[in-house]
């Protein structure tokens, strides 16, 4: 059964479900089609990214010996230390 009535003649028909599977099977035949693939970081590799960006993130401000700063420098080094884990899982399908 048409979802849409293709030729306008006011009832979705034969004619329509035709129309609808050419289109259909244009547009998943060829080489222009390519399935998609599930791909980016897990669920898990972005929840280990992020505890483990605050880890990181605290461990080179305990390194480097600041512990008198502005609570937002910290926050700004916990998204970055993130999301260079993040990438870093990304790329080794973690």
């Amino acid at each position: 059964m048409a979802l849409y009535d293709w030729n306008k003649d006011g009832k979705k028909d034969l004619v329509d479900d035709f129309i609808e599977y050419q289109i259909y099977k244009r547009s998943t035949s060829g080489k222009d089609y390519t399935p998609r693939t599930s791909g980016g970081i897990s669920t898990f590799g972005a929840i280990v990214a992020s505890v483990g960006g605050l880890f990181l993130a605290c461990g080179i401000l305990a390194l480097l010996g600041m512990t008198e700063l502005p609570v937002i420098i910290t926050v700004i080094l916990w998204i970055i230390c993130s999301a260079v884990l993040a990438v870093w899982f990304d790329n080794n399908n973690f």
